[in-house]
């Protein structure tokens, strides 16, 4: 562990044959550093600079998992262990088969699913439970809510409930985005600017209503005009 955060801590520093040196000297000896010094010493600007862009390969890919796992999983694990459970689950899996006629192999894979990558992981964080943990987050500065009607990980309904709390708090809802507005269309991103730019000011939200998607009816006419 010590080895790999001073490699990924190379990253940020000079890119010099004296920086890869000390990390070498730090972590190895005998005859596997007398190897490693040797190829370090070898190399010229251009295979020095490529293994320094494959160091910053490596810890952008560090990044990656701690920013989509790990960072999500250190709250999610808190938030959500008092008030859900393997328990329930099991609960959510009964139902599948009750009402929706799912097979016990299928829902069998739901539960193993849910609990290897969620209460599984999570038995590694220490709970740290407090009171108001789950109260609505309130505050008086301009805050936007934007939503996405296909979002699959926040209920779509989340983003009024959200607002609600929120005095100066602003909804905009985007009938054909899912989670992660902005990545879906330049109409979110231009919101999300223009919010940023000044948080005070109106802005027009015209364009999110005209992303409505279209569908041909039955009657062979269209759902939107």
């Amino acid at each position: 562990m010590a080895f790999a955060t001073d490699y990924l801590r190379l990253r940020t520093g000079a890119r010099t044959h004296e920086a890869l040196g000390a990390v070498l000297t730090q972590h190895f000896d005998g005859e596997t550093f007398q190897r490693l010094a040797a190829l370090s010493g070898m190399m010229d600007a251009g295979p020095l600079a490529q293994v320094f862009d494959r160091i910053g390969a490596d810890n952008t890919a560090l990044d990656m998992v701690l920013l989509e796992g790990f960072q999500t999983d250190m709250f999610a694990c808190q938030e959500d262990m008092d008030i859900n459970s393997r328990a329930g689950t099991a609960a959510v899996s009964a139902r599948l088969k009750a009402e929706y006629g799912w097979s016990d192999s299928l829902a069998g894979m739901f539960e193993k699913v849910v609990n290897t990558t969620f209460f599984d992981f999570c038995e590694e964080f220490e709970p740290h439970p407090r009171p108001g943990f789950h109260d609505p987050v309130t505050g008086p500065i301009p805050t936007l809510v934007m939503q996405g009607a296909l979002d699959t990980q926040t209920a779509p309904s989340w983003g009024a409930l959200m607002v609600s709390s929120l005095p100066k708090g602003r909804l905009v809802f985007f009938p054909e985005t899912g989670h992660g507005t902005l990545a879906f269309s330049q109409c979110a991103r231009d919101i999300g600017a223009a919010f940023i730019e000044n948080p005070e000011a109106t802005f027009d939200t015209s364009c999110a209503q005209a992303l409505t998607p279209a569908f041909i009816l039955p009657d062979g006419s269209r759902s939107k005009s």
